[in-house]
């Protein structure tokens, strides 16, 4: 199941109301960065609103690594920057469970926020290499890619009973 009509309109208003549509793909990217910057990380918006994992519509000022790939991917679909939605399992050689984007502004750049990302990428055979701020290497492994069904089939998943024992099960050890 694609993503809700809700969520889909409420990005799709951001992206109108910002005259994105009408900018340079480079200029679009830019501004997404920018607004996804805006909001703080954390879960405690999460939590008090009692799900794992919440669209962008239900997102007031913080989010977490998950919440804002699904975010950024929404906003560069609705912008036309044609974005694919990678999920890793491993950064840097640790355990991670972490979401981000590429984006097309006439060549693939990684886009992520959250590391403060954005520019060329290596892909290789499960691993992507690009260059985080300040110019250091980050490696992501443990590549998965991701279309709308399955980040949908996740968002649900991951909000189901089962979903958050077994991520906080998967934390904990």
């Amino acid at each position: 199941m694609p993503f809700s009509r809700e969520a889909v309109d409420y990005v799709g208003g951001i992206v109108e109301s910002a005259g994105l549509r009408d900018m340079a793909p480079s200029e679009r990217a830019n501004w997404i960065f920018s607004y996804l910057k805006g909001f703080d990380y954390g879960v405690r918006e999460a939590v008090l609103s009692r799900t794992r994992f919440r669209y962008p519509h239900q997102i007031e000022h913080q989010m977490t690594c998950g919440e804002l790939g699904v975010y950024a991917y929404m906003l560069a679909q609705s912008a036309g920057l044609n974005p694919q939605l990678f999920r890793f399992t491993d950064f840097q050689g640790m355990p991670t469970d972490h979401l981000s984007i590429d984006i097309d502004v006439g060549r693939r750049e990684f886009f992520d926020p959250l590391w403060s990302t954005r520019g060329p990428a290596r892909y290789g055979i499960g691993k992507v290499r690009t260059r985080g701020d300040y110019g250091r290497a980050l490696t992501f492994k443990g590549v998965e890619l991701m279309d709308e069904d399955d980040v949908d089939d996740f968002i649900r998943y991951l909000n189901s009973d089962d979903g958050i024992l077994d991520y906080l099960s998967s934390r904990q050890k």
